[in-house]
């Protein structure tokens, strides 16, 4: 019997997005999906999983640093 991977999706950092070529400011936190992030990966092709997006969680905001 082979094992199953669970991956819970919390969004947060790790699900955010920005534009290819883009600044650091065009970055917004959970955009994608748990099954989103699982395809990126082409090593877990063929590992057995089960995906559940428990949370599309924000990070907490700062406000950008001064310039100058």
């Amino acid at each position: 019997m082979q094992n199953t991977v669970v991956i819970l999706g919390t969004g947060g950092t790790i699900a955010g997005v920005a534009a290819e070529g883009a600044s650091d400011l065009s970055y917004q936190a959970a955009q994608l999906s748990i099954e989103a992030l699982v395809k990126a990966v082409p090593e877990l092709r063929d590992v057995p999983l089960e995906t559940e997006q428990v949370d599309h969680a924000r990070p907490v905001e700062h406000p950008p640093a001064p310039q100058g």
